[in-house]
């Protein structure tokens, strides 16, 4: 994954091209995830927010089945219900002989 970060008015830079993005972004990193040779996923932090089109160099709303088919990867971790460790609460004393 390539990371960019959006300037102040709303673009970054991709291949020595400026792409618009959004304004609102400005200041932060994007995460740019190929999906084949021509477009790449734009994400913010791990959701995916749109797609750009490295031919046209033109920013893509995220269609359905862009979004049906990137929630199997992410998310999907179960939460252990019981833990199998156990941090010390107090410090360890060590006796010298």
């Amino acid at each position: 994954m390539k990371v960019r970060r959006v300037f102040k008015h709303g673009q970054f830079c991709f291949n020595m091209h400026e792409v618009f993005l959004t304004k609102v972004l400005a200041g932060e990193r994007i995460g740019l995830l190929p999906i084949d040779d021509r477009y790449l996923r734009i994400y913010l932090a791990w959701h995916p927010i749109a797609t750009l089109d490295t031919k046209t160099m033109q920013v893509e709303k995220l269609h359905n089945e862009d979004l049906a088919s990137d929630q199997q990867g992410y998310g999907n971790e179960e939460i252990p219900q019981k833990r199998d460790f156990h941090l010390p609460t107090t410090p360890a004393t060590t006796t010298r002989m």
